[in-house]
């Protein structure tokens, strides 16, 4: 319970859930730097699997989950929205990074 408060509480404020290691000591720039490269992998990372979930979707279609009205394409779907989410949050944080001038200065 406490995690989830505590991811609700970072995605309110627009804060990562992370441990740094050698961020403190470096420059605001270099720190913005890192920030903006860390987020472009992730987008990536985003994409990738969004592209290939969406193919792991299609092959699911065809295979029944026994027991049950379902085929394995229902949590392949759920995987590939959530990525697709966590991919649309990572953008917008990006842009802010990128186009916001209190962000810069």
């Amino acid at each position: 319970m406490f995690s989830q408060a505590l991811g609700v509480a970072a995605l309110q404020a627009g804060a990562n859930i992370r441990i740094e290691f050698v961020e403190h000591w470096l420059g605001k720039r270099t720190r913005r730097a890192v920030a903006i490269v860390f987020d472009v992998a992730m987008l990536a990372l985003c994409v990738l699997l969004v592209v290939k979930g969406a193919l792991l979707v299609e092959v699911g279609a065809g295979q029944q989950l026994l027991g049950t009205p379902f085929t394995a394409a229902l949590p392949n779907t759920g995987f590939v929205i959530g990525v697709g989410l966590t991919g649309l949050f990572v953008l917008a944080r990006l842009a802010r990074q990128l186009f916001d001038r209190a962000a810069t200065t």
